[in-house]
């Protein structure tokens, strides 16, 4: 099952449940398969509030650097995924300003791989959620 598909699930069953051992899928599971690094230095999150099964919504933040390679302000974006015919769509919602637009390219393929890449044991992570209920 790719990435997305899997945020998805999750996302449904919360939604749907109200089940907070979910919570702990997302923290253990999902949040460290995100992009982390080269720029987006404070993380991913997947925000529940607004996300639905059918539209994921990631906030996160980029570490821009000058002209000089000092890290100069911070981006916060919004991922939006939706599905599509054959994978998933990809709109990026921040302000970026006219000098940062070329970085909306960047991030939007770095998510892209990262979402559509296949994921193993999820049968394992559901066991483990089970585990977790019964201790």
């Amino acid at each position: 099952m790719k990435l997305y598909k899997f945020i998805s699930f999750v996302i449904d069953f919360i939604n749907n449940c109200n089940d907070t051992r979910y919570q702990s899928v997302i923290d253990n599971y999902i949040i460290p398969k995100l992009p982390s690094g080269n720029g987006i230095d404070n993380g991913c999150k997947i925000n529940l509030k607004q996300s639905k099964p059918l539209k994921i919504i990631i906030d996160s933040s980029y570490h821009v650097m000058n002209e000089s390679g000092i890290y100069d302000r911070w981006i916060d974006f919004k991922i939006i995924v939706t599905p599509s015919f054959d994978n998933i769509d990809i709109n990026i919602r921040g302000n970026f300003g006219s000098k940062y637009q070329h970085l909306k390219d960047y991030l939007i393929e770095i998510f892209q791989d990262s979402l559509s890449k296949e994921i193993d044991k999820i049968s394992g992570i559901l066991e483990d959620i089970e585990n977790e209920q019964n201790q």
